[in-house]
């Protein structure tokens, strides 16, 4: 996965109190306080890119593409690596987060609290930017899975069509796993978001002559052969090693319209 930057979000004094993977009993916010947001990009805003001012767009505007969804998984006293295969995510399940402006804090309901028994863990997955429909991904694209599935969450996500391509969405994930409520980190969970796409640009030069002509407007210039470094150092193979074939290869590159994030990479 190609990181184009990195974005920290602060999740600051999350209480819950639970009883078992699958029953959560939360108790008074009055006892314990609420979860509190923070977000953080060292990367000026760049075009489409998910920064930190794009991601407090309003995720409930039909034409903005903010704020960030979250799957918590409850996993008591096990650590989520040995009961992933059976663990689902019932204690948030694609828990919508969005900026309050007007108070300047990242809020989301119902609140949830941290465990009252001492080692009780949770793992956070989160993704951005928020899709409300995460059955089908109309706005964003961003599919999720099931509140029933068990294990690392997975995200389908499908391109914009070629009349919408500026629609087109900078997914961004992270993950904390085993958290536990201690007096030292007051509840306190950072996330470190990290880019799953990357985008090409292309920009042309004319020279004098035969381009004064081209205005930007009505005149066009079409890419009609494209190449992606693989394994296969033939012409079938549609490989940019053609040019050095002994310069590196990857061989899980290929363009996709749609693919699946699953087990924290692309499938």
């Amino acid at each position: 996965m190609k990181t184009i930057n990195a974005m920290m979000l602060s999740l600051a004094a999350l209480t819950i109190a639970g009883c078992s993977q699958n029953e959560v009993t939360e108790i008074s916010p009055d006892a314990h306080p609420q979860v509190g947001f923070g977000v953080y990009t060292g990367v000026p805003t760049r075009g489409v890119d998910m920064t930190t001012e794009s991601m407090k767009d309003d995720p409930t505007d039909a034409n903005k593409y903010g704020g960030f969804g979250i799957m918590a998984y409850f996993t008591g006293q096990d650590n989520f690596e040995t009961v992933k295969t059976t663990v689902t995510p019932s204690f948030m399940h694609n828990q919508m987060v969005k900026f309050d402006g007007t108070n300047n804090v990242w809020t989301y309901s119902p609140v949830k609290y941290w465990p009252n028994r001492q080692n009780d863990k949770i793992s956070f997955f989160a993704y951005a930017p928020y899709e409300s429909d995460w059955q089908n991904g109309s706005k964003s694209g961003v599919i999720t899975s099931a509140a029933t599935a068990p294990g690392i969450p997975y995200i389908k996500f499908k391109l914009k069509t070629t009349d919408k391509l500026d629609k087109m969405v900078d997914l961004v994930v992270a993950d904390q796993r085993d958290k536990t409520y201690t007096a030292e980190n007051g509840g306190k969970i950072s996330f470190t978001f990290e880019h799953t796409l990357s985008r090409i640009s292309f920009r042309a030069q004319l020279g004098a002559g035969d381009f004064d002509g081209m205005d930007g407007t009505n005149s066009f210039v079409y890419i009609t052969h494209m190449w992606i470094v693989g394994t296969d150092h033939s012409a079938d193979g549609s490989n940019l090693s053609l040019i050095d074939p002994a310069s590196p290869v990857n061989a899980n590159s290929k363009f996709y319209t749609s693919a699946k994030w699953s087990e924290l990479h692309w499938n």
